[in-house]
């Protein structure tokens, strides 16, 4: 399953995008050259439905979806640690909406906060065993 829902990310990307693996089930897009929130908000809408339609699997449809957290640069920050905190808010924000994807939002910051310290924390005592 995550072989083909990063199958379909690349299939999204341009050229100089770049589709990283963050954790077990989350993936980001750095997608440079997006000029506008309205062109952010575009490709999570087109992720969105890449990753929601059918999968097949041993002859059974198996259907998933994803929740998108979008944060730009510039305007919510210009260093990669800024940006994926952000876009982590905005994909808590996500999944309480019905649209299923969010713009960063001011006073998300706390709890990405947490939750990157949180990730991180898991990383290492998994690598420690």
């Amino acid at each position: 399953m995550l072989r083909e829902v990063s199958r379909r990310l690349r299939a999204l990307a341009r050229g100089q995008d770049t589709i990283a693996r963050l954790g077990s089930d989350e993936f980001a897009v750095l997608a440079p050259g997006i000029a506008t929130a309205e062109d952010a908000i575009a490709l999570a809408i087109d992720v969105r439905r890449s990753i929601g339609e059918v999968y097949w699997a041993g002859g059974n449809a198996v259907y998933v979806s994803a929740r998108v957290g979008v944060a730009t640069s510039p305007a919510d920050g210009v260093d990669p640690e800024t940006l994926v905190r952000r876009a982590i808010g905005a994909t808590e924000q996500a999944k309480l909406q019905s649209s299923g994807w969010a713009l960063h939002a001011e006073g998300a910051d706390k709890a990405s906060r947490e939750e990157l310290g949180l990730v991180r924390d898991l990383r290492a005592a998994i690598e420690a065993d």
